[in-house]
């Protein structure tokens, strides 16, 4: 019989792709907003900087 124990040394990223393809684009898409909003916010202090 076999075990439908995850095994012990099962990836934690893997985790993401028990995820439903929804939510998993979802989460994708926070991800590259953040992103973008850090770049973005980042970039706007560094050319405060050199104006400044």
């Amino acid at each position: 019989m076999e075990s439908k124990k995850p095994s012990i040394n099962f990836s934690k990223n893997n985790h993401i792709l028990w995820l439903p393809l929804e939510t998993r684009n979802i989460t994708l898409n926070t991800a590259i907003e953040l992103y973008s909003a850090i770049v973005k916010d980042f970039d706007i202090k560094n050319n405060c900087f050199r104006i400044c």
